[in-house]
């Protein structure tokens, strides 16, 4: 069997709201963490940063859709930390909570374990249906224990 496209020529109905074009493809995601106030057995470690760089769909209508990967944790004193992690996300209380559990495999605390958990409010719908949504800002928790 052949596959078969039907195309209708013709004029739209009067009223009807021509659509000039539609688009599918991906989205890239940058977040920017802020870790701060820290709480350590090391006192020289009070704060700390990581960065993230996500390609895939993105949706106001869908959660992000990453699963795994890797993450670094760059500490005030300049000692770094590798996160490698698995992540679910859901929605909680009308907000996106993303979890990532994993192992630091790198740096400071390597073979400790690390749960880091950020909550962002979910999109608003107004945005999604307009402009777009161009940022989220919502918290963060990072908790690293020794096995």
């Amino acid at each position: 069997m052949i596959p078969t496209t039907l195309v209708l020529l013709g004029a739209a109905p009067v009223g009807a709201v021509q659509q000039d074009v539609t688009c599918a493809g991906t989205a890239t995601t940058t977040t920017n963490l802020i870790y701060s106030p820290c709480v350590s057995s090391d006192p020289t470690l009070t704060a700390a940063t990581s960065g993230s760089t996500f390609t895939g769909p993105g949706s106001c209508l869908t959660l992000p859709g990453f699963s795994s990967g890797t993450s670094v944790l760059t500490w005030n004193n300049g000692n770094t930390s590798t996160f490698a992690f698995n992540a679910t996300t859901a929605i909680v209380g009308g907000n996106v909570v993303i979890t990532r559990t994993g192992t630091i495999t790198a740096g400071r605390f390597a073979g400790d374990t690390a749960i880091r958990v950020v909550t962002y409010p979910a999109p608003n719908p107004l945005g999604c249906l307009t402009t777009g949504v161009t940022s989220r800002t919502g918290v963060v928790t990072l908790t690293i224990t020794s096995p």
